[in-house]
């Protein structure tokens, strides 16, 4: 490939990423095309970007984009993965894509300026939604006075029953 082709794409990959700070990286090697369309149907569904470029140039890359710590993980058939959202989102959506299909394999992540391994990568896919979490903690700030509410009640019917019991004794 000729040296200025190869400095277009470059700036394509460096002008398009700048702005995200969340990257994985990952092998895709051993995957039908059939796979491949639905793998990048399944991103572009959820906001993600999906890039295959060639190993040189995504470390030329990640070093104009000061990433250079992925570097090391490009081997094979690689691509990378990004998305303008929060990262948990990013991963949740690679980690169902390979149990989807078991022949990808995330290689590592950078996310908010720090290089995270594929264990970490892994915890994080575990994490619950935004909107799960926001009705934990609900829950939590509610589950107290739900029982405060509860207790009032029972002494509530407790008089109340015992105001009936006086009432049948004199009637």
């Amino acid at each position: 490939m000729a040296k200025e082709i190869k400095n277009i794409i470059v700036n394509e990959y460096t002008s398009r990423y700048k702005n995200n700070k969340n990257f994985v990286l990952f092998s895709f090697k051993g995957i039908s095309a059939a796979k491949s369309d639905e793998l990048r149907e399944t991103l572009r569904k959820s906001g993600v970007m999906f890039t295959v470029v060639k190993n040189s140039l995504i470390v030329i890359v990640f070093k104009e984009l000061g990433v250079e710590s992925l570097s090391e993980f490009v081997n094979g058939p690689c691509a990378i993965a990004t998305n303008e959202g929060e990262s948990i989102e990013l991963v949740k959506v690679l980690t169902g894509c390979v149990e989807k299909i078991p022949s990808l394999k995330i290689n590592a992540g950078h996310f908010d300026g720090r290089l995270t391994s594929v264990s970490e990568i892994e915890e994080l896919s575990k994490i619950p939604d935004k909107s799960v979490l926001h009705a934990q903690i609900l829950a939590g700030i509610q589950a107290p006075m739900v029982g405060i509410v509860s207790a009032v009640n029972s002494v509530m019917r407790g008089i109340a029953i015992c105001l009936k019991e006086i009432r049948d004794k004199k009637q």
